[in-house]
Order: structure tokens, then C-alpha cells, then sequence
């Protein structure tokens, strides 16, 4: 590994050096090239990292990753982060507290609240969240940020702390993902709303078998492109890049000119079928099954907007005139439960309540 620093002269010295030095030659596989810079608008440092491979075939395959991280203490973003952890260590009391009431009342029914989706959707979020604040104080507490400045020759190691952060970034969207899923719940409350949701359940086993029969073929012809074209082809170089290109071909980007100065014949047959088998049957078959679902659920939706906006608003006022019957609980039952311990749930006093 060499250590760069950032005057020009010695620098170019050094890369003069390494040329006449035969750095890199034919057994060189990859070459790693890191370095940092400032996005002064933005307030944050991106770590560059620029990835030379070379392939057995004598192909060269730039890859470039940038990854940003700040090095500054931003107290408003830290005020929001504190706002947040009090939420979630609130939320963990309502979820903990939904588990103990679910437990004393229902005994061995317990399974039916902690396996429905929705609570297990409250359940990994929080997950998530604590896992985010972990990486937080991970980042507050790093080294490597307090001995940096700009000013100096040699940069300290902030590797580490661009991964943590890119990590802590991607569980940010994962956590807003969930977040998004958890409004449908709301978002049921009406019929017509709901009549998407009803789609994809109805649709979902279907879809599987036919994701199943779709992963199958797709596996197929990005083997065939590998094998065909991979010796001459960089997009067609390793059988992961083989996926990733026939991805980029099923949204529209085709590569028929690097194909067709490959192998003429082997173009033209592996683009007709590729685009007859994947894009114009498979896709259509995929379309065709999530219409049918809908068309059946749509035709099971009888209610007018005007009854359901009262509905809608007659189920908010009495919600907010009476308390729920699990009262403390984030949690949800599905139906399944009532049907079939309905017997046994019946509308407690608040005497009776007070002495339980």
C-alpha cells in the first residue's frame, strides 16, 4: 500500500517512480485507488474508492464507489436524534406492554397476536431502530474523526467510519420502508383502499409459482450470455454481471452492438428470444395475474363513496368516544382469533377491570 500525501510534486515523484518500477504487469489482478474529498455545500467528506480488476481474458473493469460521511457535530441533528430515541423507547413500552395484556388474557392464544404481520412489523422496526442508535454511538464515539484535519499531510484511516455511516444510512431507508407499510394499515379503513391490499393477498401464491418459473428461465439466459459472450463482452464477463445486464435489458437498455461483433448469429438468437421468452410472455403472464386478482376483488366492492366517506367517519368518532377494548396495546388481532375464541371474550365492567 502506498501513502500518497498532498503535495503535487512529491506525488507526481512517486507515480514516476512506480511506472519506472513496473508496478503494475501481466499478473496483476486489481488495483485499489482511495481517496477523499469535500463536498463543501454539503458539509460532508466522500470517501472514492476506484476498483481496476482485470478478468482472465485481459478485460479491464473500472467500478467506482463514493461514500459519503460527515465529520462535524450538528447539534440540531442531534436534538432529533434524542426526540426520536425517546419515541422508540416509548414505543417499546406500548409494544411490551401489548405483549404482557395479550399474555394475561389470552393465555395460550398468545401465538395469534405475535404472529400477525403487523405486529411483527411493530416488532422489527423497533428492532431496527435500536440497531440504528447503536450505530450512532458508534459513529459519536470514533477516533478517527477528532484526529482529522484538513490541513495535515497524511490522512488518518476513515474507512471505518464511511461504512458505519452508509450502514446506518441504508437502515435510515429501511426503517422509512416499514414506516411507509405501517400507513396501509391505516389506510384499510377504507373499502376501495383496501381493495389493493385484498389484490396482492389474493395474488400472492400465485406470484410465488410464477416467480419461481421466472428465476428459472432468467438464470438460464444470463448463463447463456456468460457463456456466449463473457470472453469479450465486460458486461458479460462473470455470471453476476451477466444478471446485472439482463436486468438492464429487461427495463429497455439492450447491448446488440457489442453482441453482434461478437458472434453475428449468436446476437440475433439470444435478442429474439430474450426479448420474446422474458419481456413479451413472462412480464405480460406477471401483468395478467395481478389484473385478474383485482378485477375479482374490485367486483366484490359494492359500496359507494358517499357511504363510505360516513362510515369512515362515524368509525373515527367512535373511536375517539370509546376506548378500545385491549386498551395500551399498539398491537393487532387478526379476525381469525375472535371467530374462534369469540366465546370467551365478553365486555368487561370497570369494576370487574379495576379489581383484575
Amino acid at each position: 500500500m502506498i501513502d500518497v500525501p498532498l503535495n503535487a510534486e512529491i506525488a507526481a515523484n512517486i507515480f514516476e517512480e512506480l511506472e519506472a518500477n513496473e508496478w503494475t504487469g501481466r499478473e496483476t489482478r486489481v488495483v485499489f485507488v482511495s481517496y477523499y474529498l469535500y463536498a463543501r455545500n454539503y458539509d460532508l467528506f466522500y470517501q472514492v474508492l476506484a476498483i481496476l480488476e482485470q478478468s482472465a481474458a485481459g478485460n479491464v473493469r473500472p467500478m467506482v464507489t463514493y461514500r459519503p460521511f460527515p465529520l462535524t457535530f450538528d447539534p440540531v441533528i442531534f436534538v432529533c436524534d434524542v426526540v426520536i430515541l425517546l419515541y422508540t423507547v416509548w414505543y417499546t413500552y406500548k409494544f411490551g406492554y401489548g405483549l404482557w395484556w395479550a399474555h394475561k388474557w389470552m393465555g395460550s392464544a398468545l401465538r395469534f397476536y405475535l404472529f400477525d404481520f403487523w405486529n411483527l412489523l411493530d416488532l422489527v422496526t423497533g428492532l431496527a431502530n435500536y440497531a440504528m442508535f447503536g450505530l450512532k454511538m458508534a459513529i459519536y464515539l470514533d477516533s478517527s474523526a477528532k484526529d482529522f484535519k484538513i490541513d495535515q499531510v497524511f490522512y488518518p484511516e476513515l474507512d471505518q467510519l464511511a461504512t458505519l455511516f452508509n450502514l446506518l444510512t441504508d437502515i435510515y431507508s429501511f426503517v422509512m420502508f416499514l414506516a411507509l407499510i405501517k400507513l396501509i394499515k391505516f389506510l384499510n379503513l377504507s373499502e376501495r383502499v383496501q381493495v389493493l391490499s385484498n389484490t396482492f393477498l389474493a395474488a400472492m401464491w400465485d406470484v410465488i409459482f410464477f416467480l419461481v418459473m421466472f428465476f428459472v428461465v432468467y438464470f438460464a439466459f444470463a448463463l447463456m450470455g456468460m457463456l456466449m459472450f463473457g470472453t469479450v463482452m465486460i458486461e458479460f464477463s462473470s455470471l453476476f454481471f451477466s444478471v446485472e445486464t439482463n436486468s438492464r435489458m429487461m427495463l429497455g437498455e439492450f447491448f446488440f452492438d457489442g453482441t453482434w461483433d461478437v458472434n453475428r448469429i449468436s446476437a440475433v438468437i439470444y435478442f429474439f428470444l430474450y426479448a420474446f421468452i422474458v419481456i413479451l410472455f413472462l412480464l405480460n403472464v406477471f401483468i395478467g395475474i395481478v389484473c385478474i386478482h383485482y378485477c375479482e376483488q374490485k367486483g366484490l366492492c359494492q359500496i359507494s363513496f358517499e357511504d363510505e366517506v360516513h362510515a369512515m367517519m362515524h368509525l373515527m368518532m367512535k373511536r375517539l368516544t370509546k376506548a378500545p377494548r385491549f386498551e395500551g396495546t399498539i398491537g393487532h388481532m387478526p379476525p381469525s382469533y375472535w371467530r374462534e375464541h369469540g366465546e370467551y371474550t365478553r365486555e368487561v365492567p370497570s369494576s370487574e377491570l379495576e379489581t383484575r
